[in-house]
């Protein structure tokens, strides 16, 4: 067994028993995904095609954790109002 595979187990072990090393690790891999997410070059950066089990192992999860991102599935920006003219434009 390597080096890596040793400190990989122990950090998993370590993420799932400890309340806030868990609740930390969540929150940065969400983080995470929102910065990939949100990078100017989706052509390159999508975050729909991320390998999310390898991703999450990163943070020390056995299984991805669910997190919302209220990403939109075309990933094209959001369209808004105008609030002063009232009409919609992209934004």
């Amino acid at each position: 067994m390597s080096k890596v595979t040793n400190i990989q187990s122990a950090l998993t072990k370590l993420v799932e028993k400890n309340y806030y090393l868990h609740r930390a690790a969540r929150d940065a891999y969400r983080s995470y995904l929102l910065a990939y997410a949100s990078h100017a070059h989706k052509d390159i950066f999508d975050v729909h095609s991320l390998d999310l089990q390898a991703v999450s192992e990163s943070f020390g999860f056995a299984v991805p954790p669910r997190v919302d991102l209220n990403l939109s599935h075309r990933g094209d920006k959001k369209t808004r109002r105008n609030p002063k003219k009232g009409d919609r434009r992209k934004g």
